[in-house]
């Protein structure tokens, strides 16, 4: 008797994380101003830093125009800064983590397992010619990264540095970075402990749920 109860115990708590619903993505980190147009044509990056927190998969990113997301061409995913030509960069590029697989709703989107952690800078730039109008901007009001673009010699500086020269301050663009929260450590452990038990009783579970794990394992959970 007391096999059965525990039996039924795990066997309800295994399809509960098999079906479970997968993270909601929440915005990491964003600059809305909905400033003026950027009057530049020109190709664009920006850093970031992600706040605190276990990390982010299933990445979205947009560049925005009044807070309506615009994307185009292909996003790279750096670890560090960089200052050469936007047809340089590839997975070769150093600090390569990642390029955009796709766009969707005007986001660009990058494979689920691609992830970021917190605390951390980041750099996004983009193959992709922008030009007046596209986007919006502002004052270098967001403190967290930098704005860059395809300057004078045709490389990515920092539109502070370059821009400064001119007297003219610095600038951000408007972006919006989201993702789905990594599950904490100690939540993976114990997911990962259940799944390695699970080799051992798959004949007592489809004795138990009345259908094989197969079933539970495809989502169909109805």
């Amino acid at each position: 008797m007391r096999k059965t109860i525990i039996m039924s115990i795990v066997c309800s708590m295994v399809v509960s994380l098999l079906c479970h619903t997968p993270a909601t993505a929440t915005i990491i980190v964003e600059n809305d101003t909905g400033s003026p147009n950027f009057g530049v044509t020109t190709y664009i990056g920006q850093s970031l830093t992600t706040p605190p927190g276990p990390g982010w998969n299933n990445l979205l990113f947009s560049w925005l125009k009044e807070s309506t997301p615009v994307a185009a061409g292909t996003l790279y995913l750096l670890s560090s800064e960089y200052l050469g030509a936007p047809n340089g960069l590839g997975s070769s590029t150093p600090g390569y983590i990642a390029s955009s697989t796709g766009i969707s709703a005007s986001q660009y989107v990058f494979d689920p397992p691609v992830s970021v952690l917190g605390n951390t800078t980041y750099f996004f730039y983009a193959d992709a010619l922008f030009t007046p109008g596209d986007l919006t901007g502002d004052g270098n009001v967001y403190a967290g990264g930098n704005f860059y673009w395809n300057g004078p010699n045709g490389n990515f500086p920092d539109f502070l540095s370059v821009v400064a020269e001119d007297s003219v301050g610095g600038a951000d663009i408007d972006f919006r970075f989201e993702g789905a929260p990594v599950p904490e450590p100690a939540t993976m452990l114990l997911l990962g402990t259940g799944l390695v038990g699970l080799s051992g009783f798959r004949r007592k579970f489809v004795r138990f749920t009345g259908r094989p794990l197969e079933y539970w394992m495809k989502g169909d959970c109805d």
